[in-house]
């Protein structure tokens, strides 16, 4: 199939008009994209954060450069397209840019509008057109927002710059003349459980937000972990923000670092325990004797099969002498005396 094929199937899958929401309840936060060519604007990909992962998740997102660096620099795509809007190949980088952003950070569908975009031939429902430089508009914003996550974060619910003080507290401290202003929030059903084609519809009533623009995202969001007063604690592993409220003493994330699969939760209490044991008392004694026994060995004045012997035993007593089987004292004599 030829790119120009692929982009014409690839727009014609998606609705005319996409809406994107987010509201949160209880100590969730939930985003939804919405099709208006579904009766009731059927949710058909949602997802659930804990009150302030998502922050955390877009702060730290691999796929931030790729998909904002795409979008700052769409003008000169943008100008082309308005030179031939029919003409599909002219819409290739906006096509790559869309499979870039596919399956990726929910902040991330507000890139959808460029889908909106090439279905109306570069013009809003309304069909004024957009402004050539309406998608690094979009890229701009998306770095406004990182840039205030960075300082909102660690200003005011960062548990070491917190100090005893609520999170609204330290805002005001802080940001002074600074207001959350976001668009478009309404109080309205949305479904009460996904989407199943066949099934009846069941919904909820909640107050939800249609940003516009990614500050909007940031500045609804920031207000509603006010009004939680979230705690976030630095990982004294991986040094990234996680969320800690009910969990104050937690020290670790559970963040994935290994191609294995493990969290830094996972993975501490071993190298812990590993480097505990390292400089046990035990550990030492055992040491020298191995390497007194290694030398000898190297020298031929003890077998191999003696040595291996002797390491495999001697391993098994540490062991026991580590976890309070067998006193230092009756490991060194053991050491020494082979009994």
């Amino acid at each position: 199939m030829s790119v120009c094929n692929e982009i014409i199937e690839y727009f014609g899958r998606y609705p005319t008009k996409p809406l994107m929401g987010l509201y949160t309840q209880e100590h969730d936060e939930i985003f939804f994209v919405s099709s208006g060519d579904k009766e009731g604007h059927a949710p058909f990909e949602v997802g659930v954060f804990e009150l302030g992962q998502s922050m955390i998740d877009f702060l730290y997102d691999p796929a931030y450069e790729r998909v904002v660096g795409a979008l700052l620099a769409s003008a000169d795509y943008v100008k082309r397209i308005l030179d031939a809007p029919d003409d599909v190949d002219r819409w290739a980088p906006f096509y790559h840019l869309l499979q870039a952003t596919q399956g990726q950070f929910f902040y991330f569908y507000l890139v959808q509008e460029i889908v909106t975009a090439y279905k109306n031939k570069m013009c809003r429902p309304d069909g004024t057109p957009y402004p050539t430089d309406y998608f690094c508009e979009i890229g701009r914003s998306y770095q406004c927002l990182r840039a205030r996550v960075q300082d909102v974060l660690g200003a005011c619910f960062e548990e070491t710059a917190k100090n005893g003080a609520t999170a609204i507290e330290r805002y005001i401290e802080k940001f002074t003349k600074d207001t959350l202003s976001y668009a478009d929030v309404s109080g309205e059903l949305i479904p009460a459980k996904p989407y199943k084609e066949g099934e009846p519809m069941t919904y909820k009533m909640v107050e939800v937000l249609h940003p516009k623009m990614p500050e909007d995202i940031g500045n609804f969001l920031f207000f509603q972990y006010l009004k939680e007063n979230i705690l976030l604690k630095r990982c004294e592993n991986c040094q990234k923000y996680f969320v800690a409220t009910g969990r104050s003493n937690v020290k670790y994330c559970d963040r994935v670092v290994n191609e294995k699969g493990k969290t830094c939760r996972q993975i501490i209490p071993a190298i812990t325990f590993r480097e505990n044991k390292k400089y046990s008392p035990a550990e030492k004694v055992f040491n020298r004797a191995y390497k007194t026994l290694y030398s000898r060995m190297s020298v031929g004045k003890l077998s191999k099969d003696l040595f291996k012997e002797w390491s495999k035993e001697a391993r098994q007593k540490r062991d026991d002498c580590t976890a309070g089987k067998i006193t230092l004292e009756d490991f060194e004599r053991w050491l020494v005396d082979g009994d």
